[in-house]
């Protein structure tokens, strides 16, 4: 499993600082949890990269997310740095991460139910997603926003959209993909728009 990092980070309710441990894995590890990254083990792609299902050392089971690039990937090492300062119910977990050179792998949390927009558009929605079960996914999401709003420093996601809404396996949301996040003590907020066409902020 490799060795445990310490990394300081301030909670979502301005509680007092805590360590977190992330666990550092070796990629030939990742390579043996993903079936050296087999397309069976693909859960999704898209122009960041792709995320591969692992089954881990200890049996559980995780999401490895891999960009594209194998190179130095700014956005990877940003996903990083925000999802190792947060801890929210609602916000997807980062388990760990492997650095390979220039490259950045992230183990996060798997998500049983895939994510908002696939169970949307499945066959399957009516029956499995309830009115009661919009209304939490909704409200839960809504509190994940809450949280890295009211975080020190401020989060903001910049890419929020049932893709990036992830579903557990008791139908609880996530709300994950970090990679175009700002921290909002920085000079990021005078940057250029972006996000996903028809859900960027209108104020742009």
């Amino acid at each position: 499993m490799g060795a445990l990092s310490k990394l300081w980070c301030l909670g979502p309710r301005r509680c007092q600082d805590r360590v977190r441990l992330l666990t550092i894995y070796k990629f030939r590890d990742l390579e043996l949890a993903t079936g050296n990254f087999a397309e069976e083990n693909l859960l999704g792609r898209g122009s960041y990269g792709s995320v591969y299902k692992a089954v881990l050392k200890n049996g559980q089971l995780a999401a490895v997310k891999r960009a594209t690039c194998t190179t130095a990937n700014p956005s990877t090492s940003k996903e990083r740095f925000i999802l190792s300062q947060i801890e929210c119910p609602h916000v997807v977990n980062l388990l760990g991460f492997c650095e390979r050179n220039d490259e950045v792998l992230l183990v996060v949390e798997f998500m049983a139910n895939g994510s908002l927009h696939d169970v949307l558009h499945s066959k399957l929605s009516s029956s499995s997603l309830s009115w009661s079960r919009r209304v939490r996914i909704a409200v839960q999401t809504a509190r994940a926003l809450h949280a890295l709003h009211s975080s020190t420093p401020q989060i903001i996601h910049r890419d929020v959209k049932s893709s990036n809404v992830l579903i557990d396996a008791n139908w609880n949301a996530r709300l994950g993909d970090f990679g175009l996040a700002l921290r909002g003590d920085t000079k990021d907020i005078m940057c250029t728009p972006a996000g996903t066409l028809g859900y960027v902020d209108p104020r742009y």
